[in-house]
């Protein structure tokens, strides 16, 4: 039993490399993210910054109506949209799917 607990624990163990290898890989366009705990990341206090973005008016009328019916500001909306997009993207990237051509130029 001991040696199944020890085949768990060496899985779970990150792996270890040096900095000049890790920057190395990163530069490369290698994922690096094997060697960090990102369950354990923060974002920190980062100040918000202003984006200017405009949208064909029918973009805006329908982000209002979907935002008159989730009760909230239409700027909340477009926020919460955007970070869900990115998180998906981010999680597409982890597990190596690309996207088609025409949705990276949008």
């Amino acid at each position: 039993m001991r040696k199944n607990c020890m085949k768990a624990n060496s899985r779970q163990r990150k792996k270890r490399t040096t900095a000049s290898n890790l920057e190395a890989r990163f530069d490369a366009g290698e994922d690096v993210l094997d060697y960090f705990d990102v369950s354990k990341a923060v974002r920190g206090d980062l100040p918000p910054q202003s984006v200017k973005v405009d949208l064909p008016a029918w973009v805006v009328g329908v982000l209002d109506i979907e935002a008159d019916r989730r009760g909230v500001p239409r700027q909340s909306l477009v926020k919460f949209a955007v970070v869900e997009w990115l998180e998906e993207q981010s999680k597409k990237r982890r597990q190596g799917q690309k996207e088609p051509l025409a949705a990276q130029t949008v």
